[in-house]
């Protein structure tokens, strides 16, 4: 934790302060204060003339040491930079290396005042730049809270004098890392990245060595899995394998002596949740079960455990981690690095495997605790989730890391969690957890002070969060940081109170998400914009300022009003299809503003990634957007289609010219259409038993109470899905360009918020290449009320020759549910 020793204001005081243990960091600003340094023998900040480095001064350091020469000019010192003198210069900073200082990795440092000389002093290059920017902060006031000339800011008046005394600074976290923030503005607030545990065992477990060892890969129906697809596909390898464990840690070992310095080797789980289905895996699975009463309640020894609607891998993957880390550490070679840094293994305490073990694990095994603590907003959540850490602080591992979600892009409002970064930065690391590591994407103008605010307490999280914040809205924004608190706190109150039920990263790349800002909360948050602008009128600088969030919210605006068209589109074509008054007019109307809405939204994005504060936005792109023209093509064709409506409609009049002159019928390509059940089948140890449904392809991942049947009450037919973590159904068919084609859907179904369940294309050439993937439907939020029939008019891409349908359904809540009577698709033709 950063401690500081208080300046020494005279000589009693000094002789006294040095048998006391060091003050917290809380007081730490208090004690730049010039009114705390009692006695004559000060020096003036301004009066400085002198910046010195030592020899070695990385890129790093001369990028920090120009940023405090330029701080300090701005305060009014003139001050040049100097290094390699045979006499060190007074009224300097004089930065040196000292082996003494090694601690937190070689971040600590010291800053002592001798005399006209402050002197900076640090084992490391890396505790030189800490406290270079710790000068920088405190005593010179510099701010940079976002990125660029326009992010920086002066805070207050400068510290006026230093005092004779010495001050110890040490980061509370030896890892801060806020991803896809700026590398400039990331340096300036001090973050670093020091471990690595990214999602690794697909390149440890590669193609080379199933040649070799094809025993170690996953079974998986039956058959061991070649890996082909990288880390976000490649199944697990078999961790009950014991030259899986070998293979393991002979990668480590080969990391650790080609890179000597490395303190750390990841071998986090491949991003997914496809593992080994033999009978050693199985044992290990339902031997796991039962463990934590808060979970487990009701289970009986040998049933699969869950945790979050999840089965449980952790004493799986842990067990295996175990095994590796006796075999590379029983070397004491590998213990530590030459500079005498302790070495780990890394892994990834994700998704299967969040729960804590049943068992203490290696001390040189570092999990890193993945959580969406932006779902502390439930209450039920953050109670387990605090518990969760807090089992994992007491599981024998020397050093905790975490991996948060503090996004950003690709979320298109402010995702504003300010709560919950002050709550959990300081739980994590009165829990012991001193690695830190975030997802972040930032759009400055939505994001507003999460990535400055979570910077200051990653490395001090004593720090009051009221004063930081009020320091960010009063000293960036001015005359109106009254509105633009207001603006930001309004939304983060939003999202507490609408978001409901935590779920993991929820609503993340989610079509409908926008829906938790209704137009009346974007007018009241557009108000408090308003308002800004108009203080700020005469100060060009914060008028800049406001003028980014409010670009940025406008890209929200843009964005509620396209799903919101869209969702008119929707809603009128579904009622279109299935009996209700609703006019050709009705449905154009609505489709051209959906349309002008798209294009409008489109239009503005592009021209705000043009701006560098607003380039998070490229991230938006990785959301696929639902495009229901098909949907309305089916419903116009239900509807006579006025005279005065042909000219604007002719493009799309002769797509729908089959369909209307063979009164909607096709030629059926689909294999059982009804969803014929031929017997049911269970797939692997964790089940469920699901259907055998002739010419479909069933894909599903495990979760808890995961419930497939018959949806037809009168026979084996039709499928209905609850409970689903993620749940597809397909099949594939022939198709020639040029032709229309038409698909027909009979379902029924609940979606809450958050639940994604949607009708994908997926177009292919000759060569099997996709040529188009699509979302023809994002089904709407709420209840059908009975089965609705959904139809499209789909028109191949040039060159395709199949097309997969695919019903998807992802992340169904209680009562949540989708059932399928009838899928079929084929080609249009006209009546003889």
């Amino acid at each position: 934790m950063l401690q500081v020793v208080a300046r020494l204001f005279c000589a009693i005081a000094v002789g006294c302060m040095l048998l006391l243990p060091p003050i917290m960091w809380a007081d730490r600003a208090a004690s730049w204060k010039p009114e705390r340094m009692l006695g004559s023998a000060r020096l003036a900040t301004d009066s400085i003339e002198w910046l010195v480095l030592p020899a070695g001064a990385d890129d790093d350091l001369h990028a920090a040491a120009a940023d405090l020469l330029f701080v300090m000019k701005e305060r009014g010192a003139k001050v040049s930079l100097g290094g390699g003198e045979r006499k060190l210069p007074k009224r300097a900073i004089i930065l040196r290396r000292d082996t003494g200082h090694v601690r937190r990795g070689g971040e600590a440092f010291s800053i002592q005042r001798k005399d006209s000389r402050i002197f900076l002093t640090s084992s490391s290059i890396s505790g030189l730049k800490m406290g270079l920017y710790e000068i920088a902060h405190e005593a010179y006031g510099s701010r940079w809270y976002w990125p660029g000339e326009l992010g920086f800011e002066l805070a207050g008046g400068p510290l006026s004098k230093f005092s004779e005394g010495n001050m110890r600074g040490i980061p509370a976290f030896s890892q801060r890392t806020l991803h896809r923030v700026d590398a400039e503005l990331g340096r300036r607030n001090r973050m670093n990245l020091k471990y690595s545990f990214n999602h690794n065992l697909a390149r440890v477990f590669n193609e080379e060595i199933f040649e070799q060892y094809p025993e170690v890969f996953a079974e998986i129906g039956g058959r061991r899995e070649r890996p082909t697809k990288g880390v976000g596909r490649d199944p697990q390898p078999d961790f009950t394998e014991p030259r899986a464990v070998e293979i393991a840690a002979q990668a480590a070992r080969e990391h650790f002596l080609a890179t000597p310095e490395s303190n750390s080797f990841s071998l986090s789980i491949n991003d997914n949740s496809l593992f080994d289905e033999g009978a050693e895996t199985e044992a290990v699975i339902r031997g796991s079960a039962s463990v934590f009463e808060s979970s487990e309640v009701g289970r009986s020894e040998g049933e699969i455990p869950y945790f979050r609607g999840r089965p449980n891998y952790t004493d799986l993957v842990f067990g295996f981690m175990n095994a590796v880390a006796e075999r590379v550490f029983g070397d004491p070679e590998m213990l530590e690095t030459p500079s005498g840094e302790p070495r780990c293994l890394t892994a990834l305490a994700y998704y299967s495997t969040e729960q804590s073990p049943s068992f203490e694990i290696h001390p040189r095994v570092m999990p890193v605790l993945t959580s969406d603590r932006a779902q502390w907003h439930d209450s039920d959540y953050r109670f387990e989730d605090k518990l969760l850490i807090k089992r994992w602080a007491e599981s024998g591992a020397e050093r905790i890391a975490t991996w948060d979600y503090f996004f950003g892009a690709p979320y298109p409002y402010p995702r504003q969690l300010n709560q919950w970064i002050g709550e959990s930065i300081k739980f994590l690391r009165g829990r012991g957890a001193d690695v830190f590591f975030s997802q972040v994407g930032p759009i400055w103008g939505l994001d507003g002070p999460k990535v400055w605010l979570a910077a200051q307490l990653l490395w001090d999280p004593k720090q009051d969060v009221a004063a930081l914040l009020n320091e960010f809205y009063t000293n960036f924004f001015g005359a109106a940081a009254g509105p633009i608190r207001e603006f930001y706190e309004f939304a983060e109150k939003t999202r507490n109170e609408r978001e409901g039920e935590a779920e993991w990263i929820k609503f993340y790349k989610d079509e409908a998400g926008i829906e938790l800002f209704d137009e009346a909360t974007l007018q009241a948050m557009r108000s408090f914009l308003e308002s800004a602008e108009d203080l700020v009128r005469d100060d060009e600088r914060r008028a800049a300022r406001v003028l980014i969030v409010s670009e940025a919210f406008s890209f929200t605006e843009a964005y509620a009003n396209f799903h919101s068209k869209r969702t008119v589109v929707v809603e009128r074509s579904l009622s279109a299809l299935n009996g209700g008054e609703v006019s050709a007019e009705e449905l154009f109307v609505s489709f051209r503003a959906y349309k002008m809405a798209e294009r409008k939204f489109e239009e503005l994005k592009e021209r705000l990634v043009q701006e560098p504060l607003h380039k998070g936005f490229l991230l938006f792109d990785r959301i696929q957007q639902s495009n229901p023209k098909g949907l309305f093509l089916a419903a116009l064709a239900n509807c006579a289609v006025p005279d005065s409506l042909t000219p604007e409609l002719s493009s799309l009049l002769g797509a729908l010219e089959p369909w209307k002159q063979g009164r909607g019928s096709f030629d059926s390509m689909t294999e059982n259409p009804l969803f014929a059940h031929q017997g049911s089948e269970l797939r692997n140890f964790l089940g469920p038993e699901i259907p055998k449904i002739e010419g479909w392809a069933i894909d599903y991942r495990a979760s808890e109470g995961l419930s497939l049947v018959a949806s037809d009450s009168v026979g084996a037919k039709g499928l209905r899905v609850e409970n689903a973590d993620i749940v597809s159904v397909d099949q594939t068919f022939p198709i020639i360009s040029g032709k229309h084609y038409m698909l027909e859907v009979e379902a029924a179904w609940k979606v809450s918020p958050d639940n994604r369940t949607w009708l994908q294309l997926v177009w292919k050439d000759i060569s099997g290449e996709t040529l188009l993937s699509e979302v023809v439907l994002r089904l709407p939020n709420g209840a059908s009320h009975g089965v609705q029939r959904i139809a499209f008019v789909l028109d191949p891409p040039t060159n395709a020759c199949d097309l997969k349908v695919g019903v998807v359904t992802n992340r169904q809540y209680s009562g949540d549910f989708l059932e399928l009577r009838r899928v079929d698709a084929g080609v249009l033709v006209p009546e003889p």
